[in-house]
């Protein structure tokens, strides 16, 4: 039990200390010893847990892929179907509750990445749970409407991260669910 503990506080060390260094470092400029000193831990704990600095970054981002799909599964089609709102909302506090980490992960080359795994993530189920919704779409026009709300939320949410964070995530819900199911409509 103890093992545990202290097993999860190192990479839990090791994990936030990578997260600030990324905040002002590119990762290819981050090494194990700069890490393991910055953190307080010897390189031998980092290495029984990680491959190099790229597998750690790979084990942050498929853990949190591994949370939005578990808070993502508990949405059926026909709750969605019937009331998207808590569905965005729970996505928004989520990305609010992780911000710092998400904010880093997205930023850069490397973003790319983390980016196609949550795109990958989000089409798959939604292709397989909630486009059971869109039965009356033919199955390119699904594709194209996939393609528009996700990085379409995505690109609403990385402007949301970058800007602060000023509106309440459930404001920024009500945005999304709108957009996502009304479409945009424009004051002129």
């Amino acid at each position: 039990m103890t093992t545990d503990r202290r097993v999860r506080r190192s990479k839990k060390v090791i994990e936030n200390t990578m997260i600030k260094l990324l905040k002002t470092q590119r990762i290819n400029q981050i090494t194990v010893k700069k890490l393991c000193e910055i953190s307080d831990v010897n390189r031998g704990t980092f290495y029984h847990h990680y491959l190099d600095i790229y597998d750690l970054i790979n084990q942050i981002e498929n853990q949190l892929i591994a949370e939005l799909k578990q808070r993502l599964a508990k949405y059926s089609p026909d709750q969605i179907n019937h009331d998207a709102l808590p569905l965005f909302k729970e996505i928004l506090q989520f990305i609010d509750e992780k911000a710092n980490t998400v904010m880093v992960l997205f930023k850069g080359k490397e973003g790319d990445l983390f980016l196609k795994k949550i795109v990958n993530l989000v089409k798959t189920i939604a292709s397989q749970n909630w486009g059971k919704l869109y039965h009356r779409l033919n199955s390119q026009n699904y594709d194209y409407f996939l393609e528009y709300a996700i990085f379409g939320c995505l690109g609403i949410i990385n402007r949301w991260l970058h800007e602060g964070r000023k509106e309440p995530p459930n404001d920024l819900a009500k945005l999304l669910e709108e957009m996502v199911i009304h479409g945009v409509k424009t004051n002129s």
